[in-house]
């Protein structure tokens, strides 16, 4: 179930950042944790959906799933990134 939310997440941040990476990770906290990232975690958040990113379009490939491979990697790259955030000890625990 967290993963349908995840990909829900995914395509909506995906959709409000006009393709900029920082905005997509931006989006996805102010979503998850209602605040912004600190620029260290902007650079992260980049830099681990883009490693995401890389390993999607085999896994497409093995899955035979049809439609643009591209594009659907950078969704699920975001999806992994949104699902490991609500998913973390800060989007599950109040202070």
């Amino acid at each position: 179930m967290t993963w349908d939310l995840a990909k829900a997440m995914a395509g909506r941040v995906i959709d409000e950042s006009d393709g900029d990476r920082a905005k997509i990770v931006e989006n996805a906290y102010l979503r998850a944790y209602s605040r912004f990232p600190s620029h260290s975690e902007v650079d992260a958040g980049m830099s681990v959906i883009e490693n995401f990113r890389k390993g999607w379009p085999e896994k497409l490939a093995s899955d035979n799933e049809s439609g643009p491979r591209t594009l659907m990697a950078q969704w699920m790259a975001v999806a992994n990134f949104t699902h490991a955030l609500l998913n973390s000890a800060e989007f599950s625990y109040i202070d």
